[in-house]
């Protein structure tokens, strides 16, 4: 699988590799910028600068699942090698977000008292 961010839909376009096919869609917050697969879950992160946000999405529902809101216009984003945290180009105010993806392992969304963002630097 691969995946597509379409800022002007504001979807998530999921590609068959394999039968070079698109295996779906999947709405999302406005102007979706990037996407970063969770290894190990089933969820896929799609920074959407438009929203502000950070959709979560569980690929093989092909829904989205949970809206993070994270500083101004997130952008780039990556997850760590444990796939507990992931990082987020705020491109808005020039830092980075930190997510705490603990939850996603355990099913849920773990939020820190500042919401989803665990720290900013």
């Amino acid at each position: 699988m691969a995946f597509v961010a379409l800022s002007v839909s504001d979807e998530v376009l999921v590609l068959d590799l394999v039968q070079s096919r698109v295996a779906g869609r999947v709405r999302v917050g406005r102007s979706p910028r990037g996407v970063a697969p969770v290894a190990g879950t089933p969820y896929l992160l799609v920074s959407c600068a438009g929203s502000d946000a950070v959709s979560v999405v569980e690929v093989e529902a092909g829904r989205e699942v949970v809206r993070l809101v994270v500083g101004h216009e997130p952008g780039a984003l990556a997850v760590s090698d444990d796939a507990r945290a992931a990082f987020v180009c705020e491109r808005g105010v020039g830092s980075v977000a930190v997510l705490d993806l603990s939850g996603l392992w355990e099913g849920w969304l773990r939020r820190s008292p500042r919401g989803t963002v665990v720290d900013a630097f």
